[in-house]
């Protein structure tokens, strides 16, 4: 059985690069999506959810049994400790489910890597054991304006978030692939020259 390359694409919040994953997807390549499969623990996993109430409470999850996500935020992102001990919950059950992902690639998979998308990779330490990371960059004002228009929040609540992770340059510079979405710039070329430029790297 081929190795298949595991390549992580973060960014900042605003950066974009769920639009990237999207257009990798459309070429046929594997994306785990780890938020999104941690907002699907937190609603689905009953162990998850009973260890959560106890961290946050109550009124963390809603009368239906989901994670109120609003309430979340509001307690963790303004409590270094809390957000540490949520996060302590969640990604081991995430990166468990990564694991068994990975195993389920299609025995005629065509291609020689596929992604894992998480915002905070490099904060949560799950960037170890990937093969390489792609960081999806932007200026921080764009992000700014794009996470105002796109979650209907204040600048405030943005900056919050904003510096809940690691700055523009740091990320860059654990990287070793970036991508430009400026709205300027080619996002497609750049995804394609990307996808070449992996398959020659990691093709068997």
């Amino acid at each position: 059985m081929k190795k298949i390359a595991n390549i992580g694409i973060t960014g900042g919040i605003g950066s974009g690069k769920s639009f990237v994953c999207h257009l990798l997807k459309q070429k046929g390549i594997r994306v785990f999506e780890a938020d999104a499969r941690a907002k699907e623990i937190l609603n689905s996993n009953t162990e998850i959810q009973a260890k959560v109430i106890a961290l946050l409470g109550r009124e963390s999850y809603t009368k239906e049994g989901k994670a109120d996500r609003a309430k979340i935020a509001g307690l963790v992102f303004s409590n270094p400790d809390l957000l540490k001990s949520l996060n302590a919950i969640v990604h081991p059950a995430t990166l468990e489910e990564f694991e068994n992902w990975k195993k389920q690639a299609p025995k005629d998979y065509p291609w020689a890597y596929q992604i894992k998308e998480a915002a905070i990779l490099f904060e949560s330490g799950t960037d170890k054991g990937l093969d390489a990371i792609v960081t999806v960059s932007a200026p921080e004002e764009l992000r700014i304006q794009r996470v105002i228009t796109r979650d209907q929040v204040s600048r405030d609540q943005v900056l919050e978030r904003l510096r809940k992770q690691l700055s523009e340059e740091e990320r860059i510079r654990r990287s070793d692939y970036v991508i430009l979405n400026d709205g300027a710039a080619d996002v497609e070329r750049q995804i394609q020259d990307l996808h070449q430029t992996l398959e020659k790297r990691f093709g068997n």
